[in-house]
């Protein structure tokens, strides 16, 4: 097998991993009659506290999870063949960080989903690639940005509907930003960190949840 075949295999290792359980979740809740509900984040209640880490696999609808299926799994994936050495410890802190800020300044009600994450990614190839000096993936977040549907404005109570969660988007935002400028380190090396773009060695909306959920 070759270099680049390896690395995307294991690049695809981490990301399919959580897409997995996400629709595992989703099974058991929709087909086994479970409601998973409390696996979210309710903002300020100690008994939510786990959903900082399981708030990602809980999704109302088969829409829901659809939308946020590819989005995730390009970003995710590019995350880990481009910048190799730094991607797991990315991810969980963006995975983290996102639920927090979510749990402190979310409105009162159940949050489920990983759109959150999304936003965490989306910002943080974008300000990786400008640390890296990275034109390609500013680019590659950008359109991201713009297949993902007016990501920008769903950061802000005033161009949202009431049910979406317009503080996980937020918080996902900011999650982003501060993992690229801590693990990021402003240069392009060897490629355990990111990869140059000239690297010859190397040949990614909501629905209303019953009782007040969002998000």
């Amino acid at each position: 097998m070759d270099e680049g075949k390896r690395m995307l295999y294991h690049a695809l290792v981490v990301p399919l991993l959580i897409v997995f359980a996400m629709y595992l979740v989703f099974a058991m809740e929709h087909f086994g009659h479970y409601d998973f509900r409390a696996l979210g984040i309710y903002p300020r209640k100690a008994v939510s506290l786990a959903g900082i880490i399981t708030m990602p696999f809980v999704h109302s609808d088969f829409e829901h999870i659809m939308a946020n299926t590819p989005a995730f799994l390009f970003l995710s994936v590019l995350i880990f063949l481009r910048y190799r050495r730094i991607a797991g410890k990315s991810l969980v802190s963006m995975w983290v960080l996102t639920g927090t800020i979510l749990w402190v300044i979310g409105r009162p009600a159940w949050h489920v989903g990983c759109s959150g994450i999304i936003y965490a990614m989306v910002m943080f190839v974008f300000f990786a690639g400008v640390i890296n000096r990275q034109r390609s993936m500013m680019a590659l977040s950008l359109i991201v940005v713009f297949l993902y549907g007016g990501m920008v404005w769903y950061m802000f109570p005033q161009t949202v509907l009431p049910h979406i969660s317009w503080e996980g988007h937020l918080a996902g935002a900011i999650s982003g930003i501060t993992s690229a400028l801590v693990f990021c380190e402003g240069k392009q090396d060897d490629g355990t960190n990111a990869l140059p773009d000239e690297d010859p060695g190397f040949d990614w909306r909501g629905k209303d949840i019953s009782d007040g959920g969002i998000l």
